[in-house]
């Protein structure tokens, strides 16, 4: 591998192909102003509206049985050192796991600052030898190394808010592709 060092999208990548046979979906980058309304008749509109979470989540996932699990993605010590300085600790009553991902090449200096309800996730590259055990690939993988306690207070999300979450993810590729395209036409790829 020419470059051993991880970028954010590389490792939003890595998290989504570790979560997605676990999770109904996988959404990167959510927002705590995305919710849902509710009717509430004791409410002086008739209706409340919740937030999902109460803080942005670097991934957001949703298993299969509808708890919600967030994903601190951090690429270097400087980066995970400030965000133990947030004020929300990612700690949200919606959240049932909670773990934080880190390349190899950090864990050493972060492991004994990880809060102890935290799971950590750790990319590496996985060596794939032959009989003589020569290497004859490389790849990155990610190796959960520390399971995060449950948040026994989460309750399952509702269907309603699994809709929230599913259509900011389809906006999100959107965006992403139209950005791209946009992209392409000033390279001069569509002309």
């Amino acid at each position: 591998m020419k470059n051993d060092k991880l970028t954010t999208e590389q490792m939003e990548l890595l998290i989504y192909e570790y979560l997605e046979k676990s999770s109904i979906v996988v959404v990167p980058r959510f927002n705590p102003m995305n919710g849902c309304r509710y009717k509430d008749e004791t409410a002086v509109w008739g209706t409340r509206y919740e937030t999902i979470v109460n803080h942005e989540c670097d991934i957001l996932s949703v298993s299969k049985k509808m708890y919600l699990r967030e994903v601190e993605i951090k690429i270097s010590v400087s980066d995970f050192k400030a965000d133990l300085l947030k004020k929300h600790q990612h700690i949200d009553k919606n959240i049932r796991q909670f773990y934080y991902a880190i390349p190899y090449y950090i864990l050493d200096n972060v492991k004994e600052l990880v809060t102890e309800n935290a799971g950590i996730l750790v990319a590496k590259i996985y060596e794939k030898k032959n009989y003589k055990g020569e290497v004859i690939s490389k790849k990155w993988i990610i190796e959960k190394i520390k399971s995060p306690k449950n948040n026994n207070l989460a309750k399952p999300i509702d269907d309603k808010k699994l809709n929230v979450i599913f259509r900011i993810g389809y906006l999100k590729y959107w965006f992403h592709r139209k950005r791209k395209e946009k992209e392409e036409k000033q390279k001069g790829w569509w002309n």
